[in-house]
């Protein structure tokens, strides 16, 4: 599957850069008499990075592993050529965890050259680290193979298939969605622009959508067959002294439904965006799949087919 793709950022008008590409480490927390309930936990910048690297990149948000230490450059190859994804997540890992138990996610949500609609890209539930590490196992003549057919060993294959990327009347049908709706929503709420987020609900109860906004922000669920909680929050550094839920404001969205899509594309009454809309003015904003749901009942990331679509609407500038 190979991807022209040239954005993982959200470009939005008088907004700062909102980025959509984020390696996510975790480490296995294990309690008990014997150490038999153990639980992957998010391990926070603040506890392993000097104090200049975290200076370096306050918008990220804490729990992501910091991006600008690769520097433009390096930056500018990676979303060129994703399939160097599992291999700086095992250098992360080597440089800043040796010793410990950890893994590394990642999440990606990127658009088709540059335009349209941005899409989950990754099987955020894969350790990319560990896949390098498998990976790297591989004979000369397997890796040729696979590196020129652009396919990776059974099981190992961490692009998720079958989405609105490579399908290109989809795609397109979509493109249309995004100007309509930014058109709509422009004219409810004043100057604004708002991006389509297309996803799938076991990816997203997996790994939710985290954005640093600082500024006004604009949720609508459009489509999902599962509830959606949004959660707009106050800085890190106020949630790290106060608790998780401190300065979050949070409410669980119901899908807006093809009905409601159609009249609100069409321009009638907004009162069907009641239950599928939360307006905010977030430090940061967190898209997820609530944590009351059974999880364990849901198929797999990559089985799942893109059945979330969300318009994220931003206006005004920093705060």
């Amino acid at each position: 599957m190979m991807l022209h793709t040239k954005s993982a950022v959200m470009a939005v008008d008088d907004v700062p850069l909102l980025t959509l590409f984020s390696f996510i480490p975790q480490e296995q927390v294990c309690r008990g008499a014997q150490g038999t309930k153990c639980k992957w936990v998010d391990i926070r910048r603040q506890t392993y990075l000097p104090p200049d690297i975290l200076m370096g990149d306050q918008r990220s948000d804490s729990r992501t592993l910091p991006l600008h230490v690769l520097g433009a450059r390096g930056l500018a190859t990676l979303t060129t050529n994703w399939r160097l994804l599992p291999r700086i997540a095992s250098k992360y890992k080597q440089v800043l965890f040796e010793g410990r138990t950890t893994r590394v996610r990642v999440s990606v949500f990127i658009q088709t050259n540059g335009e349209g609609p941005y899409a989950r890209l990754v099987d955020s539930s894969m350790d990319l680290a560990a896949e390098f590490e498998a990976l790297s196992d591989r004979s000369y003549t397997d890796m040729a193979y696979q590196v020129w057919a652009d396919k990776m060993p059974e099981g190992r294959e961490y692009f998720l298939r079958n989405s609105m990327l490579t399908n290109y009347a989809f795609n397109s049908e979509l493109k249309t969605y995004h100007n309509r709706i930014s058109k709509v929503l422009g004219e409810l709420v004043g100057q604004t622009r708002a991006e389509l987020i297309v996803d799938r609900h076991s990816c997203l109860a997996t790994q939710p959508l985290w954005l640093t906004v600082m500024g006004n922000a604009m949720v609508v669920v459009l489509k999902s067959p599962v509830p959606i909680e949004v959660r707009m929050c106050a800085p890190d550094v106020q949630r790290d002294l106060e608790g998780e839920n401190s300065g979050c404001t949070i409410q669980v969205l119901e899908e807006i439904g093809e009905q409601g899509l159609d009249d609100l594309l069409n321009g009638y009454d907004t009162e069907m965006l009641e239950g599928s809309v939360m307006l905010g003015n977030p430090y940061t904003l967190e898209v997820a799949v609530p944590r009351r749901l059974k999880r364990k009942e849901m198929s797999p990331c990559r089985d799942t087919p893109e059945d979330v679509l969300i318009a994220l609407a931003f206006m005004g500038g920093q705060q």
